[in-house]
C-alpha cells in the first residue's frame, strides 16, 4: 500500500527533476532481472523507483543493508552476518519473476571512480539465470538525507538515468560458482556501468 501510494507521489514529483532517461529500450519488457546501479545520494532509490515506473510500470524491489528503502513494497536486507540468505531470498524473488536493484557499490560514493564491486549482483544472476541490468545514476550528491530532499525540491539539478545493455552470463550457468567467477563477472558488470555513470573503473 505505502509503495503504491509513494509510485503516485514520485512520478509528479520526479518527472521534472530528470534531465533524460537513456537507453530504455535496452529493459527487458518484464521480470526477473537484476539491476546494478551505481549509488551518489540519499534519493537514488527514489529516482530508480521512478524512473523505471514512467517508462515501463516496472515495480523494483531494493537489496539494500539500510532502512532507507521502508517505503519499498519489499526491502531485502542485507545481513552483514548472514549475506548468503539475503542472497537467496532475492534469488527467491527473481524466481517469481521480480526485478531487484541492487547498488553494487555497496555504498554512496560521489568519487569520479568506482571501486571494486560487491560480488552479489554477480551471484543472484548466475543462481536465478537472469540477466543483469547496469543503470548509471549522474545527479546530485549529498552527504545528508535532509539536504537531498531540501536539495532536490529547491534547485534546478537534474539527474540523468543511462540505461545499459543486458548482460548475461548463461555461458557460465552450469559452472560451479567460485570466488574468481564472481569477482570476474563483477568486473566485466563495472566496466559497462562505468560510462553509464561517468566514472572511471580501472580494476
Amino acid at each position: 500500500m505505502i509503495y503504491a501510494i509513494i509510485r503516485k507521489i514520485l512520478k509528479p514529483l520526479f518527472k521534472p527533476k530528470f534531465h533524460s532517461i537513456n537507453g530504455v529500450e535496452n529493459l527487458p519488457e518484464k521480470g526477473p532481472y537484476i539491476i546494478a546501479a551505481n549509488h551518489v545520494d540519499f534519493l537514488d532509490g527514489f529516482c530508480v523507483t521512478a524512473a523505471l515506473d514512467m517508462t515501463k510500470k516496472h515495480i523494483v524491489y531494493f537489496l539494500a543493508k539500510t532502512k532507507n528503502y521502508w517505503w519499498a513494497q519489499a526491502t531485502l536486507p542485507v545481513d552483514p552476518k548472514n549475506k548468503s540468505q539475503s542472497i537467496k531470498d532475492a534469488v527467491r524473488y527473481l524466481g517469481e519473476g521480480k526485478i531487484i536493484c541492487s547498488f553494487i557499490e555497496g555504498y554512496r560514493n560521489t568519487d569520479k571512480h568506482l571501486p571494486r564491486g560487491k560480488t552479489g549482483s554477480a551471484r543472484m544472476a548466475l543462481m536465478a539465470q537472469v540477466p543483469v541490468v547496469p543503470l548509471g545514476i549522474i545527479g546530485q550528491q549529498e552527504k545528508k538525507f535532509g539536504r537531498s530532499i531540501k536539495k532536490m525540491l529547491t534547485s534546478n539539478n537534474h539527474v540523468i538515468i543511462n540505461i545499459g545493455e543486458p548482460i548475461t552470463f548463461e555461458q557460465y550457468y552450469n559452472q560451479e560458482i567460485t570466488k574468481d567467477l564472481l569477482e570476474k563477472l563483477t568486473h566485466e558488470i563495472m566496466g559497462q556501468l562505468a560510462p553509464l555513470c561517468g566514472k572511471a573503473y580501472s580494476f
